[in-house]
């Protein structure tokens, strides 16, 4: 009886330990994004991160509510977005690359991804405090 309840308690801790790693190693995969945006992260304690490969449930666009209206905004058009946690949702202040200024209501919990000099990189919408798109730019 002795030895049943020792394997058994091996056989749970390896489960545990099994199942923790094999969904870190699945949250920083980073999805293949159509175009490679490099972009500068700054997270909501103010550390930045330059990122390759920059992609938001691996697509090139931020998507949000302006008003009752639905928008994807694609990197290409953005200069840089600054993030603010409103009542439970995350307000986007987007600076277009032309200088125009839009405001997109986001979805807190959405996933950004990228690749830096240290690795890969898995960030909420809701802990950015900023994005800055170095690259590609639209032809003028």
């Amino acid at each position: 009886m002795r030895i049943l309840g020792l394997a058994a308690c091996v056989l749970a801790l390896t489960l545990f330990l099994g199942m923790g790693v094999a969904g870190n190693d699945n949250q920083l995969k980073v999805p293949t994004p159509d175009k490679n945006f490099f972009v500068v992260l700054t997270d909501q304690d103010d550390v930045s991160t330059p990122v390759n490969k920059f992609s938001c449930e691996g697509q090139t666009y931020f998507l949000g509510r302006r008003g009752r209206t639905q928008m994807a905004v694609d990197f290409s058009k953005i200069g840089s977005v600054r993030f603010l946690m409103v009542q439970g949702n995350v307000r986007g202040e987007f600076t277009m690359s032309d200088g125009e200024k839009v405001t997109l209501f986001m979805h807190p919990e959405e996933a950004c991804h990228g690749v830096s000099r240290f690795g890969n990189v898995r960030i909420q919408i809701k802990d950015l405090k900023s994005v800055e798109i170095r690259t590609p730019r639209p032809a003028p």
